[in-house]
């Protein structure tokens, strides 16, 4: 499910975004969401334009921006074409080879919930959760970098 209001939010703090302040992921969504179901064997929320060094996953995707991608690949896809995406990735070559197996989604927030019984692999950033719901939104929260720069001085 995503979000369909393109809104952006305004909180300065690190409340929920206000399109997610009620949406607990045990409670059924609005209807201001957009719904997509399917079968599918890979999705990919991408906040940034690099996974790794080598995954460029999303070229137009700015460090602070106020949008995630999904990336997803539909049960369809052939072996041939998945291999194919996997070694276009390290260039961003594979979002020129989106077909009908493939979709783009650009959202504010999104859940994920396995409509299958089965039980299945899930991983976020990288760590294995449990197969189950999941969801996520775009957060107004800033950081701060402290760091060395030759001679000890800190910027």
């Amino acid at each position: 499910m995503v979000e369909a209001d393109s809104a952006n939010p305004t909180t300065s703090d690190l409340s929920c975004p206000p399109y997610l302040q009620h949406e607990q992921i045990t409670n059924s969504l609005s209807n201001d969401w957009q719904y997509l179901e399917g079968e599918f064997v890979w999705v990919s929320a991408i906040y940034l334009s690099h996974l790794g060094k080598d995954m460029f996953m999303m070229p137009h995707a700015k460090c602070g921006g106020d949008t995630i991608y999904l990336y997803c690949l539909k049960s369809t896809v052939s072996r041939a074409r998945l291999l194919q995406v996997l070694l276009s990735i390290k260039d961003g070559n594979h979002l020129e080879l989106v077909e009908q197996d493939t979709l783009v989604i650009p959202c504010k927030a999104f859940r994920l919930e396995p409509l299958s019984k089965h039980t299945g692999y899930m991983a976020v950033d990288g760590e294995l959760i449990p197969y189950g719901p999941v969801q996520a939104s775009v957060t107004a929260i800033k950081a701060k970098v402290i760091c060395s720069v030759g001679n000890d001085s800190v910027v």
